[in-house]
């Protein structure tokens, strides 16, 4: 990935563009995935069982609250 070329240790996406597959990808490249912008806990605990490492959002007592 061209990322860790330059030197960075996380992408930090909109959470829209981590697919299971992108997270899996930066993953084996030795990267961390933090995505933001996402409030809705469904999708939330979703993207945590893809393996997400962090989530940013404006309601952190929602997300807080899964159940994983």
């Amino acid at each position: 990935m061209r990322a860790r070329r330059i030197g960075a240790r996380t992408l930090l996406p909109y959470w829209a563009f981590a697919s299971q597959r992108f997270i899996l990808r930066a993953h084996r490249a030795g990267l961390g995935v933090i995505v933001w912008g996402l409030d809705q806990p469904r999708r939330a605990r979703r993207l945590v069982l893809n393996g997400v490492d962090g989530i940013v959002t404006n309601f952190p007592e929602r997300v807080a609250q899964l159940r994983l």
